[in-house]
């Protein structure tokens, strides 16, 4: 996902109903810093990008993040690694 290609990585969602998907980007301590909005949706599939920015703009440094996918009450979270 992020790790350790740098930002504007793809982020893809897979499977039953992914293309309703939402998908979150949190620090180590739950916060969550970023909504994403899907850049692309169809059947079974919905990808998002993330410019390594938190929702007011600011550039999240290196860390250990984590992001959730969430579709029809199911939700998928896994830590990333994000390097500068």
């Amino acid at each position: 996902m992020l790790n350790p290609y740098g930002i504007d990585q793809a982020i893809r969602v897979i499977g039953n109903n992914a293309e309703d998907a939402s998908v979150g980007i949190f620090d180590a301590q739950g916060r969550l810093l970023r909504n994403l909005t899907a850049t692309g949706r169809r059947d079974g599939e919905a990808v998002f990008s993330w410019d390594g920015r938190t929702a007011l703009g600011q550039e999240v440094p290196a860390a250990a993040l984590f992001v959730r996918a969430e579709s029809n009450g199911c939700a998928v979270t896994r830590r990333i690694v994000l390097m500068r």
